[in-house]
């Protein structure tokens, strides 16, 4: 067997600190718990809140997107209703001037035959009546 010294072998009060002390080393390990615990707990507050402000995030989209949809809608309705206005109105300026064109015919040939006509009245205005 091996010499010991008998100097350095532990005595009872030696395990009595060792003790105390490892006491006071556990109510430390419990106090981190209990405030890794707490933080823990905030954590899964935060994820709520986060997951609620995602769902409200989500929900505004829809409705943004619903908004979208219906003023895009409603834009086509009315620029649909512009376009057959318009063409509407191409339409009865086509007439318009289909009726003025033929109108400028009949004018041209009337001046022609009135032309013709105060040539002839000259004519006979200038012969002697009998």
């Amino acid at each position: 067997m091996e010499n010991v010294n008998l100097e350095n072998l532990a005595t009872k009060d030696d395990f009595n600190n060792l003790s105390v002390q490892i006491k006071d080393i556990s109510q430390r390990v419990d106090g981190i718990s209990q405030r890794v615990d707490g933080i823990s707990q905030r954590v899964d507050g935060m994820d709520k809140k986060i997951n609620n402000l995602t769902d409200k995030v989500l929900n505004l989209d829809t409705k943004i997107d619903n908004v979208k949809n219906d003023l895009q809608d409603q834009m086509t309705e009315k620029f649909d209703k512009v376009l057959e206005s318009n063409d509407k109105l191409a339409g009865k300026m086509d007439k318009i001037l289909l009726e003025t064109a033929s109108h400028s015919v009949f004018y041209k040939e009337h001046k022609e035959i009135l032309d013709d006509h105060e040539e002839r009245i000259k004519i006979l205005e200038l012969q002697p009546t009998v």
